[in-house]
């Protein structure tokens, strides 16, 4: 019993605290590596939500725009300038408002009711588009081109822009 318990075999206190220090440095090195390639992710996925989202508002937006019909140019009350047309497709007179919520909104110049110009899918991670022209009217008559960028941003914070398009788009009814 006396060999055991004076032997020289194990570990002493210092070898183990090494041991230990040494095994939480390694476990601080690899929980640094996954943040920093979690918040990778995120904004790669971010990014490419809006990019998907971009594609989506400019196919639609080119869809209305390039068979637009009958287009006027008013000014509302408030000093904004409204692009009216018809809509072969959808079978009124409508125009594009933006709304900080819902993105790109499709208004009926005959009643109030808006609908989204894309679904709350394309619109991922609480991502939304909006469009803004140079000028006073995204449509010039006399070249007859609707010109406008279109602008990604994220609902959190809205003035940063995470994804942009410019469009220029010839009707072809008119």
């Amino acid at each position: 019993m006396r060999q055991k318990i004076n032997s020289q075999k194990g570990f002493t206190l210092s070898e183990m605290l090494m041991s230990v220090l040494v095994m939480l440095l390694a476990t601080l090195i690899i929980a640094g590596g996954v943040t920093a390639v979690r918040s990778a992710y995120i904004n790669i996925t971010l990014k490419a939500d809006a990019q998907t989202l971009l594609s989506t508002t400019i196919s639609a937006m080119e869809d209305d725009l390039r068979y637009a019909q009958n287009i006027n140019i008013s000014n509302i009350e408030d000093g904004t300038t409204t692009v009216a047309f018809d809509s072969p497709s959808r079978g009124y007179n409508m125009y594009f408002l933006n709304d900080d919520s819902e993105g790109i909104l499709i208004a009926n110049t005959q009643s109030t009711a808006t609908v989204p110009l894309v679904t709350d899918k394309a619109m991922a991670n609480n991502l939304f588009s909006k469009f803004e022209s140079e000028g006073a009217a995204i449509y010039n008559p006399e070249d007859n081109i609707f010109t406008l960028t279109i602008k990604v941003c994220n609902k959190k914070d809205s003035d940063k822009v995470l994804a942009e398009q410019q469009l220029s788009i010839k009707p072809i009814n008119s």
